[in-house]
């Protein structure tokens, strides 16, 4: 599966997308997603809302709500799964020529 995880209406991708990337996971497909440009989650949010709170380890948007910090550029439960490409669809699609690395 191709994902196109860029930000829509908001700071976040698009819900559905969201949910078909799920449903390609839990059916053990092969996921790629392609996003812009790779920044944190902290760095997105803070880019498209402006001024985030930090108090300690917990960092709040202009909404309150938190924002989670691991360091990656999409929520962990994306990242994780999904290949991420920084560009176009174009060269998501490049990478289906490259090599699956296998955990196992």
């Amino acid at each position: 599966m191709v994902a196109n995880l860029n930000p829509f209406r908001g700071p976040e991708p698009d819900s559905g997308t969201v949910f078909e990337v799920g449903y390609a996971h839990a059916r053990g497909k092969l996921i790629l997603g392609y996003i812009n440009q790779f920044e944190s989650t902290v760095d997105r949010v803070e880019r498209l809302q402006g001024h985030l709170t930090r108090y300690g380890n917990e960092i709040t948007d202009r909404d309150g709500y938190r924002v989670e910090d691991f360091g990656l550029p999409l929520n962990i439960m994306l990242a994780v799964p999904t290949r991420l490409v920084a560009g176009s669809v174009e060269d998501c699609l490049n990478q289906l020529q490259q090599p699956v690395m296998s955990s196992t």
